[in-house]
């Protein structure tokens, strides 16, 4: 699949599963094609065990997630927790969220995101010219 919006390249191939979104922080072709989740915790393990661990389950929490925003990427879930995932028996949110990049992705979608981190760069963007 080729992505969505290529300049940032946040709808793509994602750690191997087609149709989903993937971390702004391992976008891009190049980059995703050279380093890949399980050799960031790898690395991760060589410094601290409990560390890597930490990082695995962010990473785990934020492909989920990933996964559930990918179900309506382009305005995204809202704000009422519908883009959280709930366990179905026992209703409880299985996630933890600790970047507002997931947030914004969840619940305003790609057009949502950007606009927040867009405008945050504009300031940048004229600097440049």
């Amino acid at each position: 699949m080729r992505p969505f919006f290529a300049g940032a390249s946040v709808f793509s191939n994602a750690f191997g599963s087609r149709s989903r979104l993937h971390q702004p922080t391992l976008s891009g072709s190049s980059l995703r094609r050279s380093v890949s989740r399980d050799w960031v915790v790898a690395v991760a393990e060589t410094m601290d065990e409990d560390r890597a661990q930490s990082l695995k389950y962010r990473l785990d929490n934020e492909q989920a997630l990933l996964s559930r925003a990918s179900e309506r990427f382009l305005f995204g879930w809202d704000v009422f927790g519908r883009n959280r995932i709930y366990d179905e028996q026992t209703v409880r949110d299985m996630n933890v969220t600790d970047g507002q990049w997931i947030i914004t992705i969840g619940q305003f979608g790609l057009v949502g995101f950007l606009l927040q981190f867009g405008l945050l760069a504009l300031p940048v963007i004229e600097r440049q010219r």
